[in-house]
């Protein structure tokens, strides 16, 4: 028998043995309760996989994306109307 195996099968026997101590300890029934904390345990491991944690990204490809996202726009210039090009003076607007 493998360690994992060892294991699983002391783990499925403490939950069995819990469930046949809730249920008022019937005699008889052993498969039943046996077969019961398999499927919790296994139900157990399935959520455990199904809700981990995202990985998180890799240094190099964080340190891009945090970089990125620091930078700003640069602040937008005032752009000149055709007249203030050729002479350089600014005209008032025509209201």
């Amino acid at each position: 028998m493998t360690q994992a195996h060892a294991n699983d099968d002391a783990a499925i026997r403490e939950q069995a043995y819990l469930l046949w101590e809730k249920e008022g300890r019937p005699a008889g029934r052993e498969m039943e309760f046996w077969t019961r904390a398999q499927v919790a345990l296994v139900g157990n491991e399935q959520l455990k996989s199904l809700t981990k944690p995202t990985p998180k990204r890799a240094k190099a490809e964080g340190q891009a994306i945090s970089a990125a996202s620091t930078l700003k726009a640069p602040p937008a210039k005032a752009t000149k109307t055709k007249a203030e090009k050729a002479d350089g003076k600014a005209k008032p607007k025509k209201k």
